[in-house]
């Protein structure tokens, strides 16, 4: 575990100030869904506001 782990409060809470939460590899799934979000946006971008 060691560097790799969340810091959790007592009330099962994680930590987001310590910045933990991004040595989980969770902001790589995010970049991921940003780009799928405007890439379908792209797609489908003219069909809905256009």
């Amino acid at each position: 575990m060691g560097d790799n782990e969340i810091t959790k409060t007592e009330d099962g809470t994680y930590q987001l100030g310590t910045w933990g939460f991004l040595k989980t590899g969770w902001w790589i799934w995010h970049i991921i869904a940003i780009v799928g979000i405007f890439y379908l946006g792209w797609l489908f971008g003219n069909a809905i506001f256009g």
